[in-house]
């Protein structure tokens, strides 16, 4: 058992680091995975600080904001509740007692970005693996189904701008199998520390993800999945655990709400469309790629039968919906300014399809394969056909790629004979491969090329552009006098 375990590690691992593959060439070209923008403007400085704060041992106050300033309070939406930086500060901690680390600059956070990166998607791939076998009770599907889920263009969008988002794609997994512990044998120790987890380390995420839990019991009181279920005494359990988490985590949650509240930001005074077909999802979606492997189980109206391919499927097309309506954009930002950052959602059901499909692939008739794969071909060309988007001489190689995945995907999938485990095995293999095309060309197209990630790299970090001599020598003499005076601040 154990001996398997680490095996499922190292396969994690190893998606990771190819998920990765085009960043760690940037990376030995002396390029980081940060955006040039908010990566180096805000995710990197506010890191250093709150390192160099927790290390002198200011773990709830401090004097370097302006006065004086709650740490969790200022910074709780970025780094200051999040466990990930919680470990990452302690082993960095280490490694520079042991003289391991000589320097915790800004360079060395833009260096770390990448490895901290590649060991978190190698957890989220083994935590949504586990999650998934549960449901599922099939393990090629289970690490088929994470791999679609990690390695999803959000995963890469979100840890290149604003890296503390991905840490919600850990809670996520571990929420629904909170939820059918539950349902499954009433007991709520999951849910609670899943529920715990997730409101400790960003209330932002915390909230987009109990709008989820909600849209997901609707379903799953629907979509009857056991006889034994039990509606009121499920519905009780998980109300009381989840006053429970609050209870856990008030002493993180509270001070960082209380610092959002107080964050004085004008309001958002336009017009919010219901409905706008703003991207494209299977083409030019800056935020999430919808895989082709979806179109065709759209279609495998046999599995319909399945409840559990019922329920993932459904809660998928509500999401797609959604990414297509402003309004939901603002309820998920709070109702704010319309914000696509709950796509990874879409990422994990749409996985947990694919998941579904691959277990039952050999229940599948001949005919239901056809009929699948026509209608995926059907969507598709239409798709082309009618948008406008997707035909811009820009992103007809993007177009011609995605055509490609699905024809060789189609083609894997009427050819292969699920009787046999090799040939299902193979057939698991080109989708996730298919999986880490599409984040590559993403990486180099989109990240590397149209954000201009590209110029952030040491060069940038050390010219006048970044930190200019004279800006530097002024912060330097603001330093010096303020050694005399104990109350001097630097403010901006």
């Amino acid at each position: 058992m154990m001996k398997r375990r680490w095996i499922l590690i190292g396969m994690c691992l190893i998606l990771a680091l190819l998920g990765h593959s085009f960043f760690l060439y940037e990376y030995t070209q002396g390029r980081y995975m940060t955006g040039d923008g908010d990566g180096i403007s805000q995710m990197l400085p506010f890191k250093k600080l709150l390192y160099d704060e927790y290390v002198k041992g200011n773990f709830f106050y401090s004097y370097q904001f302006g006065l004086g300033g709650g740490t969790y309070t200022q910074l709780g939406y970025y780094f200051t509740t999040s466990m990930v930086f919680m470990v990452t500060v302690a082993v960095v901690w280490l490694l520079n007692a042991l003289h391991l680390v000589q320097s915790t600059d800004i360079h060395f956070w833009a260096n770390a970005v990448i490895w901290l990166s590649v060991i978190k998607l190698t957890v989220i791939l083994f935590i949504a693996y586990r999650v998934l076998l549960s449901i599922v009770q099939h393990r090629l599907g289970a690490l088929t189904g994470a791999g679609i889920y990690g390695l999803s263009i959000v995963y890469f969008r979100h840890q290149t701008f604003w890296e503390f988002f991905t840490d919600s794609m850990m809670w996520l997994p571990l929420l629904v199998l909170g939820v059918e512990r539950i349902f499954k044998t009433g007991k709520p120790a999951w849910f609670i520390a899943a529920c715990s987890l997730m409101l400790i380390n960003n209330f932002y995420f915390a909230y987009i993800h109990f709008i989820f839990l909600a849209i997901y019991l609707v379903f799953r009181y629907m979509i009857k999945l056991q006889s034994e279920e039990r509606g009121w005494k499920v519905f009780w359990t998980l109300a009381i655990s989840t006053l429970l988490s609050f209870g856990i985590s008030a002493a993180f949650f509270i001070p960082s709400v209380y610092g959002f509240l107080n964050n004085v930001r004008p309001p958002y005074e336009q017009a919010i469309p219901w409905f706008a077909l703003h991207d494209h999802l299977l083409f030019t979606s800056r935020v999430y790629l919808l895989p082709v492997i979806f179109l065709i189980c759209l279609f495998l109206v046999p599995l319909y039968r399945n409840r559990w391919f019922f329920m993932f499927t459904s809660i998928s097309v509500l999401l797609i919906i959604f990414h297509y309506s402003p309004k939901m954009a603002s309820v998920f930002n709070g109702f704010s300014a319309p914000q696509y950052r709950f796509e990874y959602i879409l990422a994990f059901t749409v996985g947990a399809v694919v998941a579904i499909t691959i277990k039952h692939f050999s229940q599948m008739e001949w005919k239901w394969k056809k009929r699948a794969v026509l209608g995926a071909w059907i969507v598709f060309l239409l798709a082309v056909a009618l948008s406008e988007r997707a035909k811009k001489k820009g992103n007809m190689d993007v177009v011609v790629f995605t055509g490609i995945g699905l024809l060789v995907i189609s083609l894997f999938f009427l050819s292969i004979h699920a009787g046999k485990r090799l040939h299902l095995r193979l057939f698991s293999a080109v989708l996730i491969v298919v999986s880490l095309l599409t984040a590559g060309v993403y990486q180099q197209g989109y990240l590397f090329e149209r954000s201009n990630i590209k110029s952030v790299s040491d060069t940038y970090l050390n010219s006048e552009a970044y930190a200019g001599h004279e800006q530097m020598k002024l912060i330097q003499q603001i330093e010096s006098r303020s050694k005399e005076d104990p109350l001097a601040r630097i403010d901006w």
